[in-house]
């Protein structure tokens, strides 16, 4: 007879239990450690995370030190610029002033007889004759009707007065074309500068080179919006002071024209310093217009009470609807809450009915230790 003991086992399915056993108790330490399974404490993670972070400091540093050197280049680069700028700029001041010295000293400028020191001395009595040349208008010296050779005398001030515009317009367009030339010099000077620059820190900054082109064009571009401004302005305040002059030379201060209490800012204003009233047609036109105005109130005002009596009539209906509404809605509230007060009696009684029935029925055998031994044996 065979005995059951002694046939052998097989030794792949002998190898498998032994696996699974010896997974099971290595499960079994780390589930049943409460350290390791509340904490979690995995060691070579947090070398390899110590590790990994000491790497990421060492390439940070050498990552700032490679900038802050890059740094200090474009800092010592930058303050050569800034001393070659104000160089070229203290040279561009030097040569306006030895201009301004050497051309246009104060003998020459138009106003020099207002500033002359000797102007008592060359000065003449008021009125020589009444064909004094030197007679002027605000001086009211010699009003019209006295002077013989007005027309004469007024073609004369309009050619001198035409002959200093075009002196002016000499002078601003040498000025202008002397100026755009300094300043086309500094900007091609600026811009040779910033392109050797450019060329001795191409090897080192090479990562940076669209950056800087960028911040370089958008530097051209704000230098020459300010460039524009400023002339746009200084044009502007040519402007500005050319008329003021044609305005004042034809001006109608000391005449007794009516147009000249005409306001600029609308026909139905003026000058109070310069008004003479009201003519008969303008008074006529406002005792119409205020008639018009007092018969469109009226008007106005009994469209209004109207109107007020038909809201008063829409908001008395729509009250008597809302009362009624809200009515209505109480009672269907009053039969809700009647129903919902049903519906709960019913569902307490059946919970009432249902935890009798457990706790007589249905729980009536109590738990021993053996239920409880069987917790905590296996990892499974």
């Amino acid at each position: 007879m065979l005995n059951i003991l002694d046939i052998l086992i097989d030794p792949k399915e002998e190898a498998k239990i032994r696996f699974r056993r010896t997974q099971e108790w290595q499960r079994r330490a780390r589930i049943f450690n409460p350290k390791q399974r509340l904490i979690g404490v995995d060691l070579d993670s947090l070398n390899q995370q110590v590790h990994d972070r000491n790497k990421k400091e060492i390439s940070e540093k050498l990552e700032n030190e490679h900038f802050e050197k890059e740094m200090i280049q474009n800092d010592l680069l930058a303050v050569m610029l800034e001393k070659r700028r104000k160089k070229d700029f203290r040279n561009y001041n030097e040569e306006i002033n030895r201009y301004r010295i050497y051309n246009q000293y104060p003998q020459t400028r138009r106003e020099f007889d207002l500033n002359d020191p000797d102007r008592l001395k060359k000065d003449k009595p008021p009125r020589m004759s009444d064909d004094d040349p030197n007679l002027s208008v605000s001086g009211i010296q010699k009003l019209d009707g006295e002077d013989l050779h007005f027309k004469e005398k007024l073609r004369q001030q309009r050619f001198e007065f035409r002959k200093n515009i075009e002196e002016q317009i000499e002078e601003n367009k040498f000025k202008k074309n002397y100026e755009d030339n300094m300043e086309r010099l500094f900007y091609e000077q600026f811009r040779d500068l910033n392109l050797k620059a450019m060329e001795l820190r191409k090897c080192e900054l090479e990562t940076r080179r669209q950056m800087k082109k960028n911040e370089a064009e958008f530097n051209k571009r704000l230098a020459e919006d300010i460039i524009l401004h400023q002339r746009h302005e200084k044009l502007q305040e040519e402007q500005e002071k050319l008329q003021e002059i044609f305005n004042t030379f034809y001006s109608d201060m000391l005449t007794e024209n009516p147009g000249v209490a005409r306001s600029s800012f609308g026909p139905h204003r003026v000058i109070p310093d310069r008004w003479k009233g009201f003519s008969k047609e303008q008074l006529n036109l406002i005792y119409d217009t205020q008639k018009r105005q007092m018969i469109d109130d009226l008007r106005k005002k009994e469209m209004e009470e109207q109107e007020m009596a038909e809201w008063d009539k829409l908001i008395l209906h729509q009250n008597r609807c809302a009362i009624l509404k809200e009515r209505e809605l109480s009672r269907q509230k009053k039969r809700t809450d009647q129903n919902l007060c049903l519906m709960n009696q019913e569902l307490a009684r059946e919970q009432t009915l249902r935890k009798e029935y457990l706790n007589k029925t249905v729980y009536t055998n109590p738990l021993t230790e053996d239920y409880f031994s069987q917790f905590n044996t296996t990892t499974r």
